[in-house]
């Protein structure tokens, strides 16, 4: 699970740095040139980070946490169990907590980039319908330019998170699949085997659960800053 886990995240991040230039431009070409360039720098910040947190950090962690539950579990006094709880109430909420603060930096960010490129957009179109004749042509085919632009970033950004969706099927399919047969090991084993045997299965399937969680809020992590820029940049002004 741990290797599925390692490779997802590493095929992930390859695929969001394919995506993230090819939406970027489209939020740009929309008339949303702040909005793209912000959206890029936070979107490439925030997959590097993810991915340094998630192989460096949660995974390490994550090894330490089971290889400490079956030290707790096989020793003759439970003088570690604290431990283990600590930690794995460490690697829950510090999932919650990195998915909580990086979409509400996003959410700073679509509140201020849009805004500066809605009045940009204004003062040009303004300045635009001024020309003596030709104001009101310039306006109609700009119009018409930037219609076009906003749907094809809608599109892009929509075939993005379907992509995303589909990526991450198989791997969150075949970590269910492995849960579900560890849970139903230790039910098959539980009338016949050593209780502690059943608690380090029991922890295999904390550490299944806490990798199907991780993949699922970065997930929805991704999806949601990629739709709220699509719906904060679809007035142009």
């Amino acid at each position: 699970m741990i290797a599925m886990f390692k490779d997802t995240v590493v095929l992930l991040s390859s695929f969001l740095k394919v995506l993230l230039p090819v939406y970027t431009l489209a939020v740009s070409l929309s008339g949303n040139l702040s909005t793209g360039i912000v959206f890029y720098e936070y979107f490439m910040i925030v997959v590097l980070f993810l991915n340094w947190i998630f192989l460096n950090v949660f995974l390490p962690l994550l090894q330490y946490y089971f290889l400490l539950e079956l030290i707790s579990h096989f020793s003759q006094k439970q003088n570690i169990s604290k431990l283990c709880e600590g930690l794995y109430f460490l690697l829950a909420k510090g999932i919650q907590v990195i998915f909580f603060l990086l979409f509400g930096f996003h959410l700073l960010e679509t509140m201020i980039a849009p805004s500066f490129d809605g009045a940009k957009n204004s003062i040009l179109n303004k300045m635009i319908g001024l020309i003596p004749g030709a104001g009101s042509i310039v306006q109609s085919v700009a119009g018409t330019a930037i219609g076009s632009s906003l749907v094809i970033k809608n599109a892009v950004g929509a075939a993005g998170i379907l992509f995303l969706l589909i990526f991450l099927l198989l791997p969150l399919v075949k970590l269910f699949i492995y849960i579900f047969l560890y849970f139903l090991l230790s039910v098959v084993l539980e009338p016949i085997a050593d209780e502690r045997f059943i608690l380090c299965i029991n922890a295999a399937v904390k550490c299944g659960t806490l990798m199907i969680k991780v993949l699922c809020m970065s997930s929805v992590l991704f999806i949601v800053v990629i739709a709220l820029t699509s719906l904060t940049t679809n007035y142009t002004g």
